[in-house]
């Protein structure tokens, strides 16, 4: 009889730790104080205050310290939060609560991946993260993880559930996805490619998840600018005619 007693006290134990184990994990790599800019460009400024002077740019994706000081101020009739915060070489400030992830790590999407409400998948919505897509990973469950930032395709920052995978943590292959998205965003099509043969050259950044499809980019633009010439080479001049 004790026996039994043994072994049913010892089953429900084990259920409770399952069952706690159901709940949100944080990552055992991001502590509290640990934080995620998730806008790039972001300003570190000497004061909580719009018109704080500008200290340095924060990058998207650049790991951060937060010293768990935070202040609230009205700026143009509204509340703005701002958090106190280290960077690597560092240098303290101010940054805009909004563009800041606390207690997360930091990751890259490396293709097409859905975008779901809550860790479940009947919840599945219309959106998803593309490639090059770099988010703050908040917090895993059983498969799944919880993510905040902004979708290429997307307005503004927001918190969502992905399955595990097509996610990587890599430094290099997240800088490489810095790059690229801000290669892309330029204007003009030679200055895209400029900025990427910027990437393929620089050893710094070899080996990444998205040198094919830099690569492909660069293929695509030379193979369409040969078929111009070729083209141009082949045209026959008009005839050079002339009358009295």
């Amino acid at each position: 009889m004790k026996n039994f007693v043994s072994i049913a006290v010892l089953c429900l134990a084990l259920l409770g730790a399952g069952c706690k184990k159901n709940g949100p994990q944080k990552d055992a790599f991001a502590d509290k104080s640990s934080a995620v800019c998730i806008w790039d460009k972001t300003s570190l400024q000497a004061t909580p205050e719009k018109k704080g002077k500008w200290l340095s740019s924060i990058a998207l994706g650049e790991k951060l310290t937060f010293l768990e000081e935070t202040k609230e101020v009205q700026e143009g009739g509204k509340k703005v939060s701002y958090y106190k915060v280290s960077l690597l070489d560092g240098k303290e400030g101010w940054v805009r609560s909004d563009f800041v992830a606390v207690g997360a790590s930091v990751a890259v999407i490396f293709d097409k991946t859905d975008i779901y409400s809550r860790p479940d998948l009947a919840t599945i919505t219309k959106n998803f993260f593309e490639a090059t897509d770099i988010v703050a990973v908040k917090s895993t469950q059983e498969g799944w993880t919880e993510v905040v930032g902004k979708r290429k395709a997307g307005k503004w920052i927001e918190t969502a559930w992905i399955k595990n995978k097509n996610l990587s943590f890599d430094a290099t292959n997240i800088a490489v996805a810095l790059y690229v998205r801000r290669a892309l965003a330029k204007p003009k099509k030679e200055d895209q490619i400029a900025e990427l043969r910027k990437i393929t050259e620089n050893s710094d950044l070899s080996g990444s998840v998205f040198e094919d499809m830099i690569n492909e980019i660069l293929v695509a633009h030379d193979e369409a600018n040969s078929q111009i010439q070729d083209l141009e080479l082949t045209t026959d001049p008009a005839d050079d005619t002339t009358s009295e």
